[in-house]
């Protein structure tokens, strides 16, 4: 009997050792192929847009479609996370291209701007936003963004508001919607240790690829999000998202400015009770406040992307930028 149970503890360790090994080896594959892949993608990454330098010699991308002084100016501000926002707008950008200048901004850390591990505070957000339209010489334009964008943008029209036209948010975050704090330094372990890139194989939707873009763009999409997931200022920009939606919740939009807010029928019937609402407090008692809901998930410019062209152009219109 006794022996028995020294032959059993014997094959107990070995197994435990065993299935230790393949962890280990489990985590050091996912660790090398995210290593090797992210090396062989940067190889493969093709530069777009125009590089803008601001203060601190930084440089912020953008992409301009439907150049032309004579059009009015669309500015076009992605979501948290977007990989790639010249690439994620556009279909939108070409559908209104015709009639407007379309400029794509994409923040630092997203896209092809850099990674300037500047504080991602919402008034250091939006003043580098503004140097990079003074640069371009950009005075007069509506403010067009999607999900947290419509945060930054309440401040960017309490601060700027003489050059903004009009403000248009593809289901927008208001500054009263509830927040839960994100696991920063752990979603960036777990990305250094190649774990969002098995998630992203695994869940392909998770890197918000343009579903009607070629398979070349989709790659390079790819490529960039890999490249860009969870990087410094994305990483500093979630943990400052309490400090910076308390800060929106501290301004308005002025009552007379063009406000049209375009919501997910998904984001709806996820928060019936206050999406909308949310969103109908931001343009109380403004005679030129406007909602609607489209059927379609959060990223709408996805999905419904021609709707949202025309009902953009119309509402534009109907406000006389034209």
């Amino acid at each position: 009997m006794k022996n028995f149970f020294k032959k059993a503890l014997r094959i107990s360790i070995k197994i435990l050792i065993g299935l230790i090994a393949l962890v280990v080896l489990f985590f050091a594959t996912v660790f090398t192929v995210n290593y090797f892949a992210l090396k062989s993608e940067a190889k493969k990454i093709e530069d777009y847009g125009q590089k803008v330098t601001i203060d601190g010699g930084h440089k912020m991308n953008v992409v301009t479609l439907g150049k032309g002084k004579d059009k009015p100016t669309i500015v076009l501000l992605p979501g948290y996370g977007t990989p790639s926002p010249g690439n994620d707008y556009d279909e939108l950008g070409r559908l209104l291209d015709k009639n407007y200048q379309i400029v794509i901004v994409e923040p630092f850390g997203y896209g092809m701007s850099d990674v300037t591990e500047t504080p991602r505070t919402t008034a250091n957000m939006n003043k580098e936003l503004h140097q990079v339209l003074q640069k371009l010489d950009i005075k007069d334009y509506t403010l067009m963004g999607h999900s947290i964008a419509g945060i930054y943008a309440i401040e960017y029209i309490s601060r700027y508001g003489d050059e903004v036209n009009a403000f248009i948010g593809i289901d927008s975050s208001y500054p009263t919607q509830p927040m839960e704090d994100i696991p920063v330094e752990s979603l960036q372990t777990l990305n250094k240790m190649g774990f969002n890139r098995l998630i992203a194989s695994i869940m392909p939707d998770a890197l918000m690829l343009p579903p009607r873009a070629s398979q070349e763009v989709k790659d390079q999409v790819k490529y960039i999000g890999y490249r860009n997931m969870m990087n410094e200022d994305v990483g500093d920009e979630a943990k400052r998202f309490t400090q910076n939606f308390k800060s929106a919740s501290k301004v308005s939009l002025p009552k007379d400015l063009p406000v049209f807010f375009i919501i997910s029928s998904e984001s709806d019937e996820a928060d019936p009770t206050t999406w909308t609402a949310g969103h109908e407090g931001l343009i109380k008692g403004n005679p030129n406040g406007k909602i609607e809901i489209l059927k379609g998930p959060h990223y709408l410019h996805h999905t419904q992307v021609k709707t949202i062209a025309n009902d953009v152009t119309e509402f534009l219109d109907s406000h006389n930028i034209k």
